[in-house]
């Protein structure tokens, strides 16, 4: 009881840190609280209850709860035609690896041991045909899931390439000059 009543009471709390809004403390002792939306060199741009407003960053006496501006919406990679690539193959990949592995799997987990013993009993049973037909639909089905899983080999590695291209494109970005404190200005180049 006091384990769960510990998860919960740490899930709560990571939660309203979460949620929870930053608190500026300025120079004159008023308050202001919100949520970041933008940094820049000299101010940050909060969006209040009352609407968004600009506090210079030499008003500010004390900053506590949520510091990091939330630009999670804005993916760098987004206008990148090596992520478009990536993402496109990635999918194609999955649309033969997901059925490839179902057509495997179910046979291999519900029928082998129905084709074990039908295998077994081959020579005593009076129809060996319809023994055939069922051990040969359970390879054809193993078979054909199989290949569709090694079909989707190559577009699982050209995804991967063309991954590690738009991230190489976005760390040279990167490094040619954006500072910090530009995050927004970074997030909105296109590559």
């Amino acid at each position: 009881m006091k384990k769960t009543l510990f998860i919960i009471t740490i899930l709560a709390a990571c939660i309203c840190n979460v949620f929870a809004d930053t608190s500026f403390r300025m120079s004159d002792g008023t308050r202001v609280s919100g949520k970041i939306i933008n940094v820049t060199n000299d101010s940050y741009m909060v969006e209040t209850k009352d609407g968004i407003i600009t506090i210079n960053k030499s008003d500010v006496q004390r900053i506590k709860g949520r510091t990091t501006p939330d630009f999670r919406i804005k993916f760098p990679l987004k206008n990148s035609v090596d992520y478009h690539t990536y993402k496109r193959n990635f999918n194609i990949g999955l649309g033969f690896f997901i059925p490839g592995t179902i057509i495997t799997a179910i046979p291999t987990l519900f029928c082998t041991g129905f084709v074990v013993q039908g295998l077994m009993e081959y020579d005593s049973a009076p129809d060996k045909s319809d023994i055939a037909v069922g051990v040969s639909c359970y390879f054809l089905s193993i078979g054909i899931g199989v290949i569709l899983d090694l079909i989707s080999i190559p577009f699982f590695i050209t995804a991967d390439k063309h991954y590690r291209q738009a991230i190489e494109q976005c760390k040279v970005s990167f490094d040619a000059g954006f500072s910090q404190d530009s995050l927004k200005m970074a997030m909105n180049v296109s590559f």
